[in-house]
């Protein structure tokens, strides 16, 4: 299956999503809304798939947010759509394996979505973070809502209300934890490459439950979270992997893990 809008390219065990709109600043428009659930349905479904990284065309614009000339579907018209019509990032798309993004330009409205949802955030040293929400007349609630588990709300607060007027560069972003790493332009895709290597070397049942864990942990109580981390653990233990990887440890080789889908 092809797409117009998105470029989806496996690399090894990695899948490279790229929002492939440069002309129109990579803004999500109604095909691309309809072709971003199908491309996260594909990564998931795929056994060779272990980890994806989802970036933008070009180098100046990661992704400008919804393109307003061309607007994004709803599932339903005008007041009657509903929250689950936003279908864009793998975490609205209940994708359970990991996922990097790489902002390789700006980061803008819709575009923050990317952003807030992905496991491991990479930027390039050109990168800008803002929302331009509240300037057309828009509210600005959703982005602003999951970046506030990611970062403090002052910052959050501060890119919503002033509304695109003032951008969060890379570095700021950096020091408040929107990001994780900074990097030269030219070395972001090869670095998110080598960092998404990395994490496919390991169990992707562990994996995935290990994401499981830690993101179900920000809608918990810690004692309820602590309880359900629990609960994973003691599902691994009855996963084949659990088995290999001290087996391999032991063997001194490199572990045959499960493919997803396959053990408990």
């Amino acid at each position: 299956m092809g797409f117009e809008t998105l470029r989806y390219e496996m690399h090894g065990p990695v899948a490279i999503l790229t929002l492939a709109r440069e002309a129109k600043r990579n803004a999500v428009n109604a095909v691309m809304s309809r072709e971003l659930p199908a491309a996260w349905a594909r990564f998931e479904a795929d056994p060779h798939a272990r980890v994806a990284i989802i970036t933008g065309e070009g180098g100046r614009v990661f992704c400008s947010g919804a393109d307003l000339a061309d607007p994004p579907e709803t599932d339903k018209a005008g007041k009657a759509a509903t929250l689950d019509s936003i279908r864009w990032t793998a975490m609205q798309n209940g994708v359970t394996k990991p996922v990097i993004a790489a902002v390789n330009g700006g980061a803008v409205g819709g575009g923050l979505h990317f952003v807030a949802d992905a496991d491991i955030v990479l930027a390039s040293d050109g990168a800008y973070f803002s929302d331009p929400h509240v300037a057309v007349g828009y509210v600005a609630a959703l982005e602003p809502i999951m970046l506030a588990r990611r970062m403090p709300i002052g910052a959050v607060m501060r890119m919503a209300l002033t509304g695109g007027l003032e951008r969060m560069d890379a570095q700021a972003a950096h020091r408040l934890g929107l990001v994780d790493e900074v990097v030269a332009a030219d070395a972001l895709l090869p670095q998110a490459l080598a960092l998404a290597v990395k994490i496919s070397r390991h169990s992707p049942a562990a994996v995935a439950r290990t994401k499981q864990a830690i993101w179900g942990a920000k809608e918990q109580d810690l004692g309820t979270a602590l309880q359900a981390g629990w609960a994973l653990i003691i599902d691994q233990i009855g996963h084949p992997d659990a088995t290999e990887g001290p087996r391999a440890f032991a063997e001194k080789r490199p572990p045959v893990w499960k493919m997803p889908g396959e053990g408990a």
